[in-house]
C-alpha cells in the first residue's frame, strides 16, 4: 500500500505549500449556535439515514431511551468507538433534531449528561419535531428551503405536551435539572437563546412557573430583556398568561430599592414594560402589563383580583 502524503509537493517557484488537513469536513462548533447548518449548509450524518428505525432514530438513541445501566454502558461504548455518532439527531418530522443530550436530560442523569459534554455532544442542537410543538401550533408547521427548522404561526397559548424551548438548556430548565443546566452552562450553552416562538429559558420558566430555577437561572445570566415572537418579555408574558405569582417575583427582581425600615420598603419599578404608553414615542404600547391586563384575554379572575391587591 502506498504512503498517504502529507506535504505536497513544492510549487515552481520552490515555495512548499501549507500542509494536508487531516480531515477536511467541517467541525461542529459548540461555541456558535447553530453552527453546523451555518458555517457548511448541510448536517453531517454518522449513521445511515436508510437504516435508522421508524422515528429516524439510531441505537444510540435507543440506548438513552431505555435508559438502563446495561444500556447506559452501551451508549458509551458506541461513542467511544464511533465519535461522530453522538451528534446524529431523530430525522422523523414527529422528533426532528433530538438528540442523546436531549435524552440524558429526560431521563434525569447528570452522569451521562457530563459523559455527553466531555465527548463533544452538540448542546445548542434544536428540537423542533412535531410532538415538541404547542398544540395550537402543530396545524401550521410548515418547511423552508432557507432554513432547517419548521415556520409556525406566531400565535399561540404555549400549552403543549413536552414545548419545553428546543434547545437542552431550556429542557433542564423546564424539567428542574439544575446539576444538568449547570453543566452545560459550564461549557458554554447560552441561556438567552431563542426557540422557533422566540423563547428564551427565562420565557420557558415563566409558562411552567418554575422560580426557584427561574431565580438560578436569572443570577448565572438569563436576561430580562429579551422579547419573543409576540413581543413578550418574560415580565409581560407573565401577564399574559395570567402567572401571578410569577409576575410579582419579576416586579420584585427588576425594581430598585431606595431604602428599608423594618417591613417597610421604598422602591421604584421601571415603568417601560408596565405603563400602557410608551415612554419614547407617546403612542399606546398594546403589549404592556397594564393593557394586556385591561384589553387582553380574560384567562383568570385570580390574576385581576391580585393585580389590584398588588397596586
Amino acid at each position: 500500500m502506498l504512503p498517504i502524503p502529507t506535504q505536497l509537493p513544492p510549487n515552481k517557484d520552490g515555495v512548499p505549500p501549507p500542509p494536508l488537513e487531516e480531515d477536511p469536513q467541517p467541525r461542529m462548533d459548540n461555541s456558535k449556535p447553530g453552527s453546523a447548518y451555518e458555517q457548511c449548509m448541510y448536517r453531517e450524518v454518522c449513521w445511515r439515514l436508510d437504516q435508522r428505525g421508524a422515528v429516524g432514530e439510531n441505537a444510540l438513541h435507543l440506548c438513552l431511551l431505555n435508559a438502563t445501566s446495561v444500556h447506559a454502558d452501551l451508549a458509551k461504548r458506541l461513542v467511544k468507538c464511533f465519535p461522530k455518532l453522538i451528534n446524529d439527531v431523530y430525522i422523523s418530522d414527529e422528533y426532528y433534531g433530538e438528540n442523546v443530550l436531549h435524552w440524558a436530560i429526560v431521563n434525569e442523569d447528570p452522569a451521562m449528561v457530563k459523559f455527553l459534554l466531555d465527548n463533544g455532544v452538540n448542546y445548542h442542537e434544536r428540537c423542533c419535531g412535531n410532538f415538541m410543538t404547542p398544540e395550537d401550533q402543530k396545524a401550521s408547521r410548515s418547511d423552508s428551503l432557507d432554513q432547517e427548522w419548521v415556520i409556525l404561526s406566531p400565535s399561540t397559548n404555549y400549552e403543549g405536551y413536552v414545548y419545553w424551548g428546543e434547545y437542552p438548556l431550556s429542557f433542564a430548565a423546564c424539567l428542574g435539572q439544575e446539576e444538568c443546566y449547570r453543566l452545560m452552562l459550564a461549557k458554554g450553552a447560552d441561556p438567552n437563546l431563542q426557540d422557533f416562538n422566540g423563547n428564551t429559558v427565562l420565557h420557558m420558566l415563566v409558562i411552567y412557573e418554575k422560580i426557584p430555577m427561574f431565580n438560578m437561572a436569572y443570577e448565572l445570566g438569563a436576561l430580562l430583556t429579551i422579547f419573543n415572537n409576540q413581543f413578550l418579555s418574560p415580565l409581560t408574558m407573565a401577564a399574559k398568561l395570567a402567572k401571578t405569582e410569577m409576575f410579582f417575583h419579576i416586579l420584585k427582581l427588576e425594581r430598585e430599592i431606595y431604602w428599608q425600615i423594618g417591613s417597610i420598603t421604598c422602591a421604584a419599578y421601571p415603568l417601560r414594560q408596565l405603563d400602557s404608553i410608551d415612554i419614547e414615542t407617546g403612542a399606546v404600547n398594546k403589549n404592556s402589563v397594564l393593557n394586556l391586563i385591561v384589553y387582553g384575554v380574560r384567562i383568570s379572575n385570580r390574576f385581576d383580583d391580585d393585580w389590584a391587591k398588588g397596586i
